[in-house]
Order: C-alpha cells, then structure tokens, then sequence
C-alpha cells in the first residue's frame, strides 16, 4: 500500500482518510478540525469569506505555487500534497498578528469582522504570488470579497500601506508552528528568506499518495494514467474531471453516481508552449497563470492582441476562483450547459483559438471552439488537452467586451454572451 494521502495546514499534517467523500469542500474540513476562523457565506466563491492561501506543487517544475483559493469551492480530496495557511495559522493573539492583520485594525477596516480573514487572506496570498505588487493589483486582487460594513475605501488603504519590507519583517516572528516555547528554528531566519511562508518547517514534502479507497475518487500524475481510469469505468458510468471545481458554484455538483478524477498533477496538461507560428496552454492551467503568461506573450510578434484579452479577463469571477479554475474547464462547463454565459468561450472564437481533444486510445483531433458545443466529451471519453492561440497580422485591432452588471464577479446581462469583435 502507498502512503496516506495528507495536507498540510498551519504547519500541521492531516490524513486524508476513507470517511472523506468527493463532495466535502476544504472550508468543512477546516471547521472540523476547529479551525474555524475561516467563513462561509455563499458556497459559491462569490462572497470572498472562506479564503485561504494554498502552496501547490506544480506538476511540471515541482516547486510550490502559492496563491489564495476559496475554500468553499475545492474538494479537499483534491488537496493531497498542499501547503495550506488559514488566518489562524497567520497570526493570532497567543503568537502575535501579521502585519496584514495589524494594518487592517489600524486602519479601522474592519467593522463587523465576519469578512475580515478572508480579506487579509486575499491580500496575504497576493505579497506571496507577486513579490513586486502595486496599489493596483491591490485594488485587483480584491474583486471577489464582499465587505457590506466599511464602503473598503479603509480596506484598500490599509493594504495599500503595507510593503515589501513589512512582510519581510513579518516572517522573523511568523511562523505556523512558532508558539510560546516552540523553539521553531524559522524563528532565526533572515529577512531575504522569502521560502518560510510557501512551507514554513516542511522537513518532507506532504505525500499525495492513494485517495481514500472507499472513495470514488482519483487523482492521476500522467496522461496515460488518467486515459486508462476512463477506460476502466464502466460505459454508462459518468464522471467529473476537476481541477478546481469552480463550475459548482455554477452549475451545481453530482457527487451521487459519478467517479470524480482530479487532473490538476498531471504535467501534460500543465505546460505552455509556444513556437513561431502558433502558442498552447495545457487544459489545467488556471484562468490567472493563463492571464499572466498571455501578458508577458504580447510582446512578441503577432501576439499583441493577448495583452488585450488578458485585461478583459480581469471581469471573469474573481482573482481566488480564476487561481483554482481553468480555461478548460469552463469551455467544458459552456459545451454541456448552452444556458451557462461564458466569456471565455466568446473571446476565444474570435481569437480564432483551436482545442486539442484526446481520447483513451491516445488518438487526438482539433476542433474549433464553436465544435465543443453539444459534444458529449464523457460519453464519447474524450478530454480537452490545450487550445492554441494563432498568430494575427499587425493590422488586425482585436476587442472583445463584456456587459454585466459590475465590474467584476458577475455573469454578462441581457444577452447569453458578451460582445466580441475583430476587425
């Protein structure tokens, strides 16, 4: 037998054992081991309340990822392998607060406080995943928490105080097991050791390990891996490929008869590519990494129009659920669900963008974006692989454009898709 399945919280490993179902999410694991500063409001990532900030190994280079997610969203199943910090294990009052905590107080940002960890959470997984922030990704970084006390103009400025050196400074007393006595040698760390909150006192990496066996769950490291799972399944069986659940907030779940397959390890589906003629995203890049590599992209020639599509992308959800959820999972969500009004799925046809389709035999074909519509990919067992993004002349201007009711988090309105236009 493989080891257990574990993650890691506060600095503490759990065992992932038989009594988790696929459907129990991150935030009630949490609560049920009292760790219950964390909140929940909506379930559907909408509200910001339940964030926590994650460190997830990257299938293709190894290291540790860190961003903030919604807790009330990813299974925690899914979680096996990861670093997670909750605002417990940020600060508290036995072993001092964080600085994003203090300044939050200080600047009266809070009122009621039930918004309060997941904001700090957000704003704590943005100085980990962008050394170099500015008062803008600030602004950014915050568009899915929901504050209905403060009028966040208290909010805004007292992240907006905070620097690079504040959080530097931080990690000299913060660490998730740096208690009374604790004797944590993280505790004498320099400032320039930036690794101590991506995984503070990790002696060994948390196993990954088998799921729970009473589950009907799995989770795949290679392409062949997960095709022989498919395979495998009876042929009137359905199931769920999920990288970060993101369309339960959407469309709803089904835990009750379907295999759940997590994807998000496997390297084949997480690598980006790009060639003279032509770039490629694997179908388990997250909505946010897909953002930033098409903005350092742009400045190549023919690619201009990606810097654009990536600003658009800013008024998809908001910053933790385009952290968890794919691309392809929500042009998956769009070929299945025709009422579901997906941006992506819009600004991808006029792009011009092309998706790879694999099948368990290991045949693949290409299909236009338009294609996926009304096809059955679990009937027919077959998986979106990466799309690819061609070249445009440098005469071509490329907008696309979305009309919703606020500026972030909110479906378009009035029409099942938002405006596109290339000319």
């Amino acid at each position: 037998m493989g080891e257990v399945p574990t993650i890691r919280i506060n600095g503490k490993d759990y065992e992932l054992g038989p009594d988790i179902g696929e459907d129990e999410r991150l935030v009630n694991f949490l609560f049920d081991k009292n760790l219950k500063g964390t909140h929940t409001t909506c379930f559907e990532g909408g509200c910001g309340a339940c964030i926590v900030v994650a460190s997830v190994p990257d299938p293709v280079t190894g290291s540790m990822e860190t961003y903030s997610v919604n807790s009330c969203l990813v299974p925690v199943l899914s979680c096996a392998g990861w670093e997670v910090t909750t605002i417990e294990g940020l600060g508290n009052s036995l072993d001092g607060f964080h600085v994003v905590q203090d300044r939050l107080a200080e600047y009266s940002g809070t009122q009621c406080g039930y918004c309060s960890p997941g904001m700090v959470m957000n704003m704590y997984g943005l100085t980990q995943n962008n050394p170099a922030w500015t008062a803008s990704d600030v602004e950014k970084s915050l568009d899915a928490n929901i504050c209905r006390c403060t009028g966040y103009r208290p909010i805004l400025e007292a992240f907006k105080s905070i620097t690079t050196k504040d959080i530097e400074d931080s990690h000299l007393s913060k660490c998730a097991k740096a208690g009374k006595g604790s004797g944590c040698p993280c505790a004498q760390k320099s400032n320039s050791d930036k690794t101590k909150p991506k995984g503070c006192c990790k002696q060994t990496k948390s196993p990954r390990g088998m799921l729970p066996a009473s589950a009907k769950a799995y989770q795949p490291t290679s392409l062949t891996e997960l095709y022989s799972i498919i395979a495998a399944l009876p042929p009137e069986d359905g199931y769920s490929l999920i990288v970060g659940n993101t369309a339960q907030a959407v469309v709803g779940g089904d835990y009750t008869s379907k295999a759940t397959i997590y994807i998000r390890n496997i390297p084949e589906l997480s690598q980006v590519t790009q060639t003279t003629e032509n770039v490629g995203f694997g179908a388990c890049i997250s909505i946010s990494r897909m953002m930033k590599e098409m903005k350092q992209m742009s400045s190549s020639s023919g690619y201009a129009y990606l810097d654009h599509l990536a600003d658009t992308w800013q008024h998809v959800a908001g910053t933790s659920v385009r952290n968890l959820g794919s691309w392809a999972g929500n042009l998956a969500v769009r070929s299945t669900h025709l009422d579901f009004p997906s941006d992506l799925f819009t600004h991808l046809v006029t792009a011009g963008a092309t998706i790879t389709v694999g099948t368990t035999d290991g045949s693949t074909t290409t299909h236009s974006v338009e294609e996926l519509i009304g096809m059955d990919l679990v009937t027919n067992r077959k998986v979106i692989l990466h799309i690819t993004f061609p070249k445009m002349a440098d005469n071509v201007i490329f907008r696309v454009f979305k009309v919703c009711a606020r500026a972030t988090n909110s479906h378009a309105v009035g029409v099942h898709e938002p405006p596109a236009r290339r000319i």
